[in-house]
């Protein structure tokens, strides 16, 4: 199963590029490699990383990948919550990111319950 197929990918890829676009009008100082914005665009993504690398020929480990994937979730939430406390973001782009977020997160759990199918046709 090719994982460029799968919702969670897409979705998730098109999550990481919501996230690199936001991130361009954070200041300057958070773009190193100890920033938030560095570390947001980072852990966004690790998360379709994680998914692709969850369809590796021969993984036993699939669920595992996908657990990472959640983790990895979860962290660009938090990042995105922070990111909006300290005014980076509006409170209309963190409900329209955490949207994507929930909708992500939603996608890989169902994958994690059944593997094969969620292939777009």
């Amino acid at each position: 199963m090719n994982y460029k197929k799968t919702f969670a990918w897409k979705r998730s890829i098109d999550l990481a590029i919501s996230v690199n676009q936001i991130t361009r009008s954070f200041p300057s100082s958070e773009k190193t490699e100890k920033g938030i914005s560095y570390q947001l665009l980072q852990s966004a993504l690790r998360i379709p990383n994680r998914i692709a690398e969850s369809h590796s020929p021969g993984l036993d480990m699939r669920s595992d990948m996908l657990m990472l994937a959640r983790y990895h979730l979860s962290e660009t939430e938090f990042l995105l919550e922070f990111s909006m406390h300290i005014g980076y973001i509006s409170k209309l782009e963190h409900e329209r990111l955490q949207s994507d977020v929930n909708h992500v997160r939603m996608l890989i759990n169902k994958k994690m319950c059944r593997f094969d199918e969620l292939e777009i046709a």
